[in-house]
């Protein structure tokens, strides 16, 4: 083991400072969050300015006292939104329409228990939500304020419910009315489209490795085999420890990648004020097919590169397997629409394009555990036997170096090695 991780460390030091590797890890994804904030801010430079709204009650959990004095406490401040009582939601819903209400809360008989609150809205081009004239921003705005109006009420007897509403006041269910009326669950323009970012990410990044290590592969194939070095190594270790040196050192590479995508996705979370609805299982989900994914393409790339090299026939064969690797992304909306189609399954149990599609798969449904199971183990075994074939392609390559090799010579090479 420790050869495999000299070997791997080596690798891993000679990727990482190049500088195309560079450019993808480090100044990519400083551009692409550049672009991001300067996006942000267009987008909030085009709305209006913002000033306080109308806001709509309905309290059927008794927590605001007579209708006549609840406006009177947030009269105090000037920039407070003024507030109105309704008993009906049909004509509370209307004013939304019509525009003479900017948002409505509705408080339910339950609410003291559940804390939920109905939040009625009309839907905003705000992205950050910060502006009280924004949906999310007069949502937090407004809530405060009626948090200070229920505080007196139950200074006197606390009970464990309203000490448990005191501590997490509200969880809104966001609804939004259209213009024709009708009610929808209203998400922030970031969060809709997060389900959809999140799986083509996965296959960006699992592109982008695999275009990366294609050309470093090769490159340092063609290096190597002229300097004869891998014929050095091969005197002091394994085919299997410098096989499986080179690619963990190639896929930790890969990771390092993914991390500072990972970090740019985080901040622009915590920027846009935008919660993405992944779970963790599904985070989880979505490292292990990219590392599996990431393996089973560095071992083909490192074949490729020992039969090879940078040949016209090596470039070639890279960009079918990077092809191959975004093949499904041709069939993103049914991967996404129908996760448990015929075709997304069919996907899922294929090795070469099972990564991408069960990631579009669970971010869009419960994938069934035996598909997944099926899936990983497919992924597994085509691994193992794509290591066993480079591993007996490498004994031989290497030590031809410079000949041409056609299919059936490989093909003789895995039956007698």
């Amino acid at each position: 083991m420790k050869r495999i991780f000299i070997i791997a460390q080596h690798d891993f030091l000679a990727v990482v400072t190049r500088q195309s590797y560079i450019f993808a890890t480090i100044t990519l994804p400083f551009i692409l969050g550049l672009g991001l904030i300067v996006l942000q801010a267009k987008t909030a430079t085009d709305e209006p300015a913002a000033t306080a709204g109308a806001v709509g009650v309905i309290d059927q959990a008794g927590l605001l006292g007579p209708a006549a004095t609840a406006p009177d406490r947030l009269q105090s401040d000037p920039n407070d939104a003024s507030i109105r009582r309704y008993d009906n939601l049909d004509y509370a819903i209307n004013d939304l329409k019509e525009g003479s209400l900017d948002i409505l809360y509705v408080f339910g008989p339950q609410y003291l228990q559940t804390g939920e609150i109905d939040t009625y809205g009309r839907e905003t081009r705000h992205l950050r939500g910060n502006s009280p004239t924004g949906y999310s921003g007069l949502s937090e705005h407004v809530r405060g304020r009626l948090l200070r109006m229920i505080l007196p009420e139950y200074s006197s007897e606390m009970t464990s419910d309203a000490a448990s509403r005191l501590i997490t006041p509200a969880r809104l269910k966001k609804l939004s009315v259209r213009h024709d009326g009708t009610v929808e669950p209203l998400r922030n323009p970031w969060e809709r489209i997060s389900s959809v970012l999140a799986p083509l990410s996965v296959a960006f990044l699992l592109g982008l490795s695999v275009y990366l290590s294609s050309g470093i592969l090769l490159e340092a194939t063609v290096e190597e085999g002229k300097n004869r070095v891998l014929e050095l190594l091969l005197s002091s270790v394994t085919v299997d420890q410098l096989l499986w040196g080179k690619v963990l050192g190639l896929v930790g590479a890969g990771l390092l990648q993914v991390i500072s995508y990972l970090v740019l996705i985080l901040l622009a979370t915590i920027y846009l004020w935008v919660g993405i609805d992944v779970s963790p299982a599904t985070l989880a989900g979505y490292l292990i097919y990219w590392m599996l994914g990431h393996l089973l393409y560095a071992a083909l790339l490192l074949v490729t590169g020992i039969l090879f090299g940078g040949g016209r026939e090596g470039h070639q064969l890279t960009v079918i397997w990077l092809f191959t690797a975004m093949f499904p992304l041709f069939f993103a909306e049914t991967l996404l629409y129908a996760p448990d189609g015929l075709l997304a399954r069919a996907f899922s149990y294929i090795p070469l394009t099972a990564p991408v599609a069960v990631v579009f798969r669970i971010s869009r449904t419960s994938v069934p555990p035996i598909d997944i199971i099926v899936s990983l183990a497919i992924l597994i075994v085509s691994i193992y036997l794509v290591m066993r074939g480079a591993a007996k392609v490498l004994r031989t390559g290497f030590l031809m170096y410079g000949k041409r090799f056609t299919l059936p010579e490989v093909a003789r090479w895995l039956r007698e090695a």
